[in-house]
């Protein structure tokens, strides 16, 4: 891969905002100082954050001397999580392309990571369906270019072929891969206990 795709420069935009968040605080000073414990909870459990979050804010707001009221925290995480784990929302979190923590109950467990890995592998086969076209768009561009010779040019066109094939498959797969989120959730309404 080239230095300069398109593909390579998202990746490292994307590792680089992703190093930037994993350093920066979840609360700053004031925050800390007006925080309400069980709303903050309730917030990262519909969000679906692990355990681990509240030791996050506890480093946060340890920088200012203030301790978090792990009780409130729990209490307003565990009211959280109720919304969070939803069947229906392992869908739109899977489709979004986010990972699962495994913060659900064990009673829901199981069918949420069934229907968010699912709903995942359509939001993973659409993001490289995307990069595929990226691909072939550029060759295309090269390809149009007058500075280039034949070997070249036919070397570029067998790449697009290929190429297109790769998207072929993916098509496929996608429509394999939604169908079988179809086969999860036909004649299941939100409210419903998962079958």
């Amino acid at each position: 891969m080239a230095l300069n795709t398109p593909s390579l420069r998202v990746a490292c935009a994307l590792l680089a905002s992703g190093l930037l968040l994993a350093s920066c605080a979840t609360l700053d000073a004031d925050e800390c100082k007006a925080a309400d414990w069980r709303q903050i909870g309730r917030s990262d459990g519909e969000r679906g954050y692990g355990t681990g979050r509240l030791d996050e804010h506890r480093k946060a707001c340890a920088e200012h001397g203030i301790t978090p009221n792990a009780d409130r925290y729990w209490l307003g995480r565990s009211e959280g999580l109720q919304h969070y784990c939803r069947l229906d929302n392992a869908l739109r979190v899977g489709r979004a392309g986010q990972g699962y923590q495994g913060v659900c109950p064990p009673a829901i467990d199981a069918h949420f990571r069934q229907w968010h890995a699912a709903a995942y592998e359509v939001s993973r086969i659409r993001s490289a369906m995307d990069s595929v076209n990226n691909e072939i768009d550029q060759h295309e561009r090269r390809l149009r270019q007058r500075d280039i010779d034949d070997r070249e040019r036919q070397r570029l066109r067998q790449t697009i072929r290929e190429l297109d094939r790769r998207r072929e498959r993916l098509r496929n797969d996608l429509h394999d891969q939604e169908r079988r989120v179809d086969r999860l959730t036909q004649d299941w309404r939100p409210g419903m206990p998962p079958r």
